[in-house]
């Protein structure tokens, strides 16, 4: 009787699962076993409760009053989008140029609109309905960091990082503010806490990670690393889902970048151009070593914790500290700096960290009770400005906002003062005569009245034209407390400022156009022309009315 043949059996590669058709590069095998997720049980219960307490640690500070970290986050983005819905507002040359995205003015003008919408648009509600939406957004950092390091760490890990998340003062502090750093801060912890096997959790990845790199173009280098050492831990059948969510938000900014400026990532280019050559003009502006000083001292040392704990898994830590490694290095070398730039290493910095403290050989419990207590503390102090050096760490090199920031104590008077402006009905012309240009006033977005609007250069400027009287020009006025001003009186006193109106009942000269355009000539023919980019018609700062 013949033999019965046996059936032929396909290559092992070919019936094994797409992740491992790399079994024949054991480097990379091991890489993947070590980037695979912990075996996890369910959420924490605690979960929930502390990001409430998260959430009201951050409205707790955004609605204690105001405060700026940088001139920017008014005049590029809360500015332009009033400007957009009510029709005032200044345009600095960077969106004159075309060289910064709507992505985010354009986010803050849909709120604002919604707000208008529905009655609420005068800024006594739209200010802080944005800050409240904003400190939303900045959970999902404390929610990031904990599903993130639970998955790859273990779940007491997780409960510090957690913990850590949502109880360290720039976390809080930082949360409410409409900057691109920590928006994409927030958008790519979400990614790391949703990253998962399921369909859904690929493309949400995958749409997060883009869209962070797309809020702050810098963190690319950082979300490519954090992106490909996810991808490296899942089957290679199911990239195209991840690729497919990436391709959402970058079709989308293509977009509008199209309807804004013309032609896709108009304004990436235009920026990036703009900075090459703006860099070699700032050289030696600061030391290589500052940004490095700047987060060593901020972090009180902890970033001391996170390099111990990466020594000792450098592998499984590897998506951490390369991204921090990066960001960190290619901050440093480029001549302007802001300690804000890298406020993503923050979050990379801190997981470690957390990491290295569970494994202190105590009950769960009684290590976040006292890392709660410990982080607490610091964080009272640091939100108070009882911290030495905090004018240090967020003072710009242009000296744009001297003093640094004030957070919950000490605030500057202008904004209680142009709250005050905001709710009376009779301005029909303001001048800033507290020797503020007008980069660093509170601008339209918290003035809001559709009046003529001076700084002290441009209002000096009008009234020698023609022998203009200061009455003629402007209603109200904000000043130094204490000397009268002839024709006006003060109705209002915030701190050092007042503010007064004018005793006449002339009415006082319109302008034509409410979008003051600021041009700096000298800019344009050092930086604009080298960039070669599209020189606009010039449009004078403003006009009066026929």
């Amino acid at each position: 009787m013949a033999k019965r043949r046996k059936k032929s059996q396909p290559a092992a590669r070919l019936t094994q699962p797409a992740s491992n058709l790399r079994v024949n590069l054991p480097w990379l095998q091991r890489w993947q076993a070590d980037f695979q997720p912990r075996q996890i049980e369910p959420s924490w219960v605690g979960l929930v409760p502390l990001l409430v307490l998260a959430f009201v640690l951050r409205s707790a500070v955004a609605l204690s009053g105001d405060f700026i970290v940088h001139p920017d986050e008014i005049m590029q983005y809360l500015e332009m989008a009033h400007r957009s819905v009510f029709g005032n507002g200044v345009v600095n040359w960077e969106f004159f140029y075309g060289a910064r995205s709507w992505l985010l003015p354009g986010t803050v003008a849909m709120i604002l609109t919604l707000c208008d919408a529905i009655g609420l648009g005068s800024p006594e509600y739209y200010i802080n309905i944005v800050k409240i939406l904003f400190c939303a957004l900045s959970l999902a950092i404390p929610w990031g960091m904990y599903h993130y390091t639970r998955r790859m760490f273990g779940e007491k890990a997780g409960r510090v990082a957690l913990l850590a998340g949502v109880l360290w003062p720039e976390l809080i502090g930082f949360a409410h503010k409409p900057l691109t750093e920590f928006v994409a801060t927030a958008l790519i912890c979400a990614a790391l806490g949703v990253a998962g096997r399921s369909r859904a959790a690929l493309f949400a990845a995958g749409a997060l990670f883009a869209a962070g790199a797309a809020v702050r173009m810098q963190y690319l280098p950082a979300v490519g690393l954090l992106a490909l050492a996810f991808l490296i831990a899942v089957p290679l059948r199911k990239w195209p889902l991840f690729a497919a969510g990436a391709a959402l938000p970058v079709i989308g900014v293509a977009i509008l970048e199209w309807a804004t400026w013309g032609y896709p990532f108009a304004s990436y280019i235009a920026n990036f151009k703009v900075n090459l050559v703006l860099n070699p003009l700032r050289a030696g502006e600061s030391p290589v070593w500052l940004m490095g000083a700047w987060l060593l001292a901020a972090s009180a040392g902890g970033v001391f914790a996170a390099i111990a704990f990466w020594i000792g898994n450098w592998r499984r830590s590897l998506p951490l500290w390369s991204s921090f490694v990066v960001l960190l290095v290619l901050h440093s070398l480029a001549s302007h700096k802001e300690y804000r730039f890298i406020y993503l290493n923050i979050v990379l910095w801190l997981i470690p960290a957390s990491c290295l403290l569970s494994q202190i050989p105590v009950a769960a419990e009684q290590l976040l009770r006292n890392a709660a207590m410990a982080i607490s503390v610091y964080s009272a102090a640091f939100l108070f400005n009882l911290v030495p050096g905090n004018n240090w760490l967020y003072q710009g090199f242009s000296n744009e906002e001297p003093g640094g920031v004030r957070f919950v104590r000490d605030q500057k008077d202008i904004f209680a003062a142009y709250r005050f402006l905001a709710s009376q009905e009779d301005v029909q012309g303001v001048a800033d005569l507290s020797q503020l240009a007008y980069h660093r006033t509170p601008g339209y977005y918290y003035l809001h009245h559709k009046v003529p609007f001076y700084d002290q250069g441009g209002l000096s400027g009008e009234m020698q034209g023609d022998g203009r009287k200061i009455e003629q020009l402007v209603s109200h006025i904000v000043i130094e407390a204490g000397p009268a001003v002839e024709g006006f009186e003060s109705i209002g006193r915030f701190g050092q400022l007042q503010v007064m109106r004018s005793t006449t009942d002339s009415e006082v000269l319109a302008w034509k156009d409410y979008s003051i355009y600021i041009l700096n000539q000298e800019l344009e023919d050092l930086v604009i022309r080298k960039a070669g980019l599209a020189i606009p018609p010039t449009r004078p700062p403003f006009e009066f009315a026929q």
